[in-house]
C-alpha cells in the first residue's frame, strides 16, 4: 500500500454576524465518538506486544471497543490491506474502497477517505492519551482526536492551555474524515490568526 493520502477538501465559506468560519459539508453531523478506555491494553501492547490476537498492530480492546473492527482479522473489510495500516494513513477499516473511486484499498495509490476542512472558534478540547482518544468540538461539530492526530503549528497541550485561559479566543483549522460507520476523526489540527488569509493545506 502506497502511503499518499487523498485530501479533498470540502469548504463552504459563511460569513455571519461577525463569525469566521469555513463549515464542512458535515458540519451538522454529530460525531459519534467511542471513547471507553484501552489505557492498560494499549501499554501493554507497547511494553510487551500482547493483546493483539490478528497481530494488525492493533490492541484487541481497541479494535472491540473503540474501532468496530474484527480483533481476529488483520484486515476486516478484506481490502488486501491490514486494520492497522489502515487507521494510521485515515483509511476507513470498514469499508474495502475507502475513497468510493472504485478501487480498493489495496490496489488503490491513494485510498484515504477524503477530507473535509472547517476553520472556527474552538469550543472545547479534550487530548487523547495512551489507549483513551481524545476530542475536539467546534460549531457543534465534535470529532475524535487519536495517536494519528497531526497538530501543525501547536501540541493538544498547549493549544488546550489556550483555550482555558480567561478572555482567550481560540481559532482553529480542522481536516476531519467520516468513515462508514458515520464517525468523524481529526486528522489535522492548526491554529488560526487574525490577519490569516482563507487556505487550505495540503
Amino acid at each position: 500500500m502506497r502511503t499518499a493520502v487523498k485530501t479533498t477538501v470540502v469548504a463552504v465559506a459563511v460569513v455571519a454576524l461577525g463569525l469566521w468560519l469555513t463549515a464542512p459539508t458535515a458540519a451538522s453531523a454529530k460525531g459519534k465518538i467511542k471513547s471507553k478506555s484501552c489505557a492498560s491494553a494499549e501499554m501493554a501492547l507497547l511494553t510487551t506486544g500482547q493483546g493483539d490476537s490478528d497481530g494488525d498492530g492493533l490492541s484487541d480492546c481497541r479494535e472491540g471497543k473503540q474501532l468496530g473492527t474484527n480483533p481476529n482479522d488483520p484486515d476486516t473489510d478484506h481490502d488486501g490491506v491490514s486494520d492497522g495500516d489502515e487507521v494510521a494513513e485515515h483509511c476507513d477499516p470498514h469499508d474495502a474502497d475507502s475513497d468510493h473511486d472504485g478501487v480498493e484499498d489495496g490496489d488503490d495509490d491513494s485510498p484515504g477517505m477524503p477530507q473535509q476542512q472547517m476553520k472556527a472558534f474552538l469550543d472545547a478540547l479534550t487530548c487523547p492519551q495512551v489507549g483513551v482518544p481524545g476530542s475536539i468540538t467546534a460549531l457543534g461539530t465534535t470529532a475524535l482526536l487519536d495517536d494519528t492526530t497531526e497538530f501543525e503549528d501547536t501540541t493538544c497541550d498547549a493549544l488546550l492551555a489556550q483555550l482555558q485561559t480567561p478572555g482567550t479566543v481560540v481559532k482553529v483549522e480542522i481536516k476531519i474524515v467520516e468513515d462508514s460507520l458515520g464517525a468523524l476523526t481529526a486528522t489535522e489540527v492548526e491554529t488560526e490568526h487574525d490577519g490569516d488569509d482563507d487556505h487550505s493545506h495540503d
